[in-house]
Formats: structure tokens, C-alpha cells, sequence
């Protein structure tokens, strides 16, 4: 990696680093292309979208026994905490351009969250109104922003399929109450009020979804590393981050290895062929059913099966994920796959995806989404798999920041209620041995609450 391009700035935590807690000593690799120039003034916040930074991984990747160089693409350094921000402003400001919108317009988007924030945000900035249709398991924290943004959100079951006639319940097609369906139904009821004023801009079929990112986040990766990346690790939700950066990164780096993470309840992993490395039910997206994982999650088979991560996963193949014709779709694509693009799949479960999340906050100090977690533990189990050394480098990136999941797997209390917590001889994220150490050297320790405070408070108040 060359100096000349490349500008080194290390980030250093005030953690106690001597006890292991919090976070560590960590190498950022070039935030934007001018690094040292001085701060410009933004026109808008959209201006803070991409040129996100790279961290390397330091103690996780120790932990785990891996030689090969992780690094990751912290994609919450965008303006609206997600890696959704890029195509959240490319498809409106492209839209705009082509004259399909115009300012004052109502603007729907059926999303898990991140895409509808990076609209909204857009939206807010650049005169649009905007109504999002959000599946009922995603976090408070998605629905507090979009309305801070000034969105609407209208609430659908988190159970109802994508796709018509995927499940059919006393002859009752669930698809039309789906955050799809229901998008569908808003812009048609608001069309018929006032012809031409509500558009779905759909992130699922939309060219500037992987535009976006052939043309910022792949470019800015082989900026950052000199074209030097030997594996790229990207969780899929509707497919087009990581049909985007394929497409640009094979151009340039013909052999390089793309790797997609899914979750077990989804589909967008492709069978076949041996293209999903971990699974061992066989080549399919049935769950393992590990007996260490909750009884009612064991030997579940993707019909039934629901996963607690957010915005990764899907009952139905996005077009963008297998390749939009003219724009990422590779040549002799078969229709419903993305075999061209993305080379092997790692399914994963929620607890390794949650605890690893918890990890690389603790041990990296990356206060980062469920899904980055989820794409760090698919990044580990390949790293294995195919047993890459000191030679390799790996770039893994990660959605999205904590802020979305504060009620969630952040708090120690959700991650038990779900079964998500480490046993004695897993990785801890928490710092229980920490505790009890200097519990015994501080009284005040040994009880965290705060009423004991408040009696001695009281106590030295009542006596002056």
C-alpha cells in the first residue's frame, strides 16, 4: 500500500487498555481522498454521503485465529448513520434529474429502515414529502428518526410475505398487507386523490441502488487500498450494495473473491453448486439447528423460520441483486441468481451475528448495526474456510451504527431474553471479570444503582 495514496491517521481510545476494556489502538485508512485539506463548508448534509473510512480489525481477528488483513467499511460515517444514504440520495436526485419527480411530490418506500432514512433525509433537504411502510419488528429508534425527518410510517406485519401467493392463511394472499403491498395501495389511493403525486422510487428494481455503488462505495475501495483487496464481505438485503461493488470490483480485480452473508429464514443465498460454504444440511437454506441455540429455533426449515436482524434478508431474489440489465447484470446472468456476481454465501444465525456485533464494539470500538455483526461473523467463518494468510486482505463492510438498535441488542437484558448471551467459554462482550476484580477494590463497585447515593446524599445534606 502506497504512502502517496494512502493516508495512515491512527485513531486512539481513552479505554483502559491495560484491563482490555472498551476499546483498543485501531488503524483508519483514509477517510476521503484529502485527508489533510482543510474542512470545507458543505452546501447540504447530503454533501456528507460516502468517502466513509476504513478500520482494520486488530483484536477480533487475533481472538479468532486469522492471519489474513480485515478491514472494514465503516458505512455509518454517512450522513444518515447507513450505508442506504447513497442510494437514498442517488435515486432522488437521479429521479429528479429524468424528470420523474418534481419538488413538493410524495415519495413512498417500503424498507426495513436505513433506506427510508437516507430518503427521508434527501427528502427533508430537497422539498419532498415522504411516507415509508416499515415492518412492525424494526427498531423504535428507525421509526423516532423518519418521523424527526418529517416521514410518515405506516406499520405492516413483520410475517406477511413479499411476493403474492408466498403465504396464504384461510385462502387469504398475505402479500397486499406486506410493507410492499401496502406501499403499493398508498401511491395508488394518492394517485386517485390527485393524479401524479406519489411515486415509488423502489430500491428493490432501481438502477441508481447499485450505481451507487459501482460508482462510490467499489471506487472508493480501491482507492483506499491501492487495488489491493483479495476478498470483499457484504450482507444482502435487497442485494444491490453487494451486486454493485462486485460488478465494479471484478472489473478491476478479476479474481477477486465476493462473499455474501444471508440469513437462515431468507432466500437470497443461491443453492447449488456448492456456493453456500457453511452449511451442514447441504447446499440450502435450512437451519442447522445447532443444539445450543434456543429449542424453539432448532431444526427450523426457511418456511417458518424468522430472524431477529434487521434490514439483511428476503423471500423473494431483488432485481438488483441479481444484475439490472445495462447497469450491473453480468454477461450470461441467469434471471433469479446472481451467481455471476457474488462467488460464495455464509448463512448465519441471530446469536452469532448479535454477539459478534456486541464484539466489535468492545473489543474495536465500532459502534456499529446487528447486520455488521452478522457480516463480520460470515467474514470469520470464509477467512477459515478457505484458510487465508498473512498475504490476504479482506475489506467487510458494515451497514449501518448502533443508534437504530438502543432498545435492542444494545441492552444486556434483550440479547438474554433471546438466548444471545456467551457462555462461560464463548468470547465475552460484557466485562464481568472486570467487574468483580475491581469490585473488590472499591466498595462502590459492588452496587451499581444509584439509591445508596442518594441516602448518603441526603444523609450529608440533612446534617449542615
Amino acid at each position: 500500500m502506497s504512502t502517496n495514496n494512502t493516508t495512515i491517521a491512527v485513531a486512539v481510545a481513552a479505554s483502559a487498555v491495560a484491563l482490555g476494556v472498551g476499546y483498543v489502538l485501531g488503524t483508519r485508512i483514509e477517510a476521503n481522498k484529502h485527508w489533510n485539506d482543510e474542512p470545507k463548508i458543505c452546501d447540504t448534509i447530503l454533501d456528507h454521503v460516502g468517502n466513509t473510512p476504513l478500520v482494520r480489525i486488530n483484536r477480533i481477528a487475533k481472538e479468532e485465529g486469522v492471519d489474513c488483513e480485515i478491514l472494514c467499511k465503516c458505512e455509518f460515517f454517512n450522513a444518515g448513520g447507513s450505508v442506504k444514504d447513497r442510494i437514498g440520495k442517488r435515486m432522488v436526485m437521479d429521479a429528479e434529474k429524468e424528470g420523474r419527480i418534481k419538488k413538493g411530490d410524495v415519495l413512498i418506500e417500503p424498507t426495513s429502515g436505513n433506506t427510508g432514512i437516507g430518503l427521508a433525509l434527501a427528502s427533508a433537504v430537497l422539498g419532498y414529502k415522504m411516507v415509508i411502510s416499515l415492518p412492525k419488528k424494526m427498531s423504535d429508534e428507525k421509526v423516532n428518526v423518519l418521523k424527526a425527518l418529517g416521514a410518515i410510517v405506516k406499520r405492516t406485519p413483520t410475517d406477511a410475505p413479499c411476493v403474492p401467493d408466498k403465504d396464504v392463511r384461510d385462502g387469504i394472499d398475505g402479500q397486499p398487507y406486506s410493507h410492499i403491498g401496502k406501499a403499493n395501495k398508498i401511491m395508488n389511493e394518492l394517485n386517485q386523490a390527485k393524479p401524479g403525486q406519489a411515486h415509488i422510487l423502489d430500491q428493490y428494481a432501481n438502477k441508481s441502488n447499485p450505481l451507487a455503488h459501482i460508482e462510490g462505495t467499489a471506487a472508493e475501495l480501491l482507492r483506499q487500498c491501492d487495488g489491493k483487496i483479495d476478498a470483499v464481505v457484504v450482507s444482502a438485503g435487497t442485494g444491490g450494495t453487494i451486486a454493485g461493488i462486485a460488478y465494479k470490483l471484478k472489473k478491476h480485480l478479476p479474481n477477486v473473491k465476493v462473499i455474501g452473508v444471508d440469513p437462515y429464514g431468507s432466500i437470497l443465498a443461491e443453492t447449488g453448486a456448492n456456493k453456500i460454504i457453511n452449511n451442514s444440511n447441504g447446499d440450502s437454506h435450512v437451519y442447522p439447528g445447532d443444539t445450543s441455540f434456543p429449542a424453539n429455533e432448532q431444526n427450523k426449515g426457511k418456511a417458518e423460520f424468522g430472524y431477529q436482524v434487521e434490514g439483511i434478508g428476503y423471500d423473494f431474489i431483488p432485481e438488483v441483486l441479481e444484475g439490472v440489465p445495462g447497469v450491473n447484470r453480468a454477461d450470461g446472468q441467469e434471471k433469479g441468481k446472481s451467481s455471476k456476481l457474488i462467488d460464495y454465501w455464509v448463512k448465519t444465525q441471530d446469536r452469532e451475528g448479535f454477539m459478534m456485533a456486541r464484539r466489535l464494539m468492545r473489543s474495536e470500538g465500532l459502534l456499529c448495526g446487528g447486520s455488521c455483526g452478522t457480516a463480520m461473523a460470515g467474514a470469520i467463518i470464509a477467512c477459515k474456510h478457505f484458510k487465508w494468510g498473512k498475504d490476504k486482505r479482506v475489506v467487510v463492510l458494515l451497514a449501518d451504527s448502533t443508534r437504530n438498535y438502543m432498545t435492542k441488542f444494545l441492552k444486556d437484558e434483550w440479547m438474554e431474553k433471546y438466548g444471545f448471551t456467551p457462555t462461560a467459554d464463548e468470547p465475552q462482550y460484557t466485562p464481568h471479570d472486570d467487574l468483580a476484580t475491581l469490585a473488590k477494590q472499591s466498595k462502590e463497585l459492588c452496587d451499581l444503582n444509584c439509591k445508596d447515593t442518594w441516602v448518603e446524599q441526603h444523609a450529608y445534606e440533612s446534617s449542615k
